[in-house]
């Protein structure tokens, strides 16, 4: 979770390339599927500017997890969201020109 700072999530694509997939801001998210368990790393995510961000590791986070299943809840709600936007943006990517695409926040 992040304060006061904007950061971009970036990957490199096949041919190389870097590509920004989400320029993020205060009370957006990233790295939910680690505290799940995931090892695999799918963006590299650099402030935009100095800031501040807090961070939560997976090992710290699991014997909360294990006690109170909300906090899975709240996981699993995150990423419901996050994958709602990326839906959309694949919609716009394949049937928008794009001049008409949206400038979405977040992701």
């Amino acid at each position: 979770m992040r304060r006061r700072e904007r950061v971009a999530a970036r990957i490199i694509t096949p041919l190389r390339e870097t590509a920004t997939l989400a320029i993020l801001g205060p009370g957006d998210t990233f790295g939910e599927l680690a505290l799940l368990g995931a090892e695999l790393r799918r963006a590299t995510v650099t402030a935009l500017k100095p800031g501040e961000t807090r961070s939560l590791h997976a090992i710290d986070f699991a014997a909360p997890r294990r006690r109170h299943s909300e906090a899975t809840e709240v996981l699993l709600a995150l990423l419901a969201r996050t994958m709602v936007g990326l839906s959309e943006q694949v919609v716009d990517a394949l049937y928008l020109a794009a001049d008409r695409r949206r400038a979405t926040p977040g992701r």
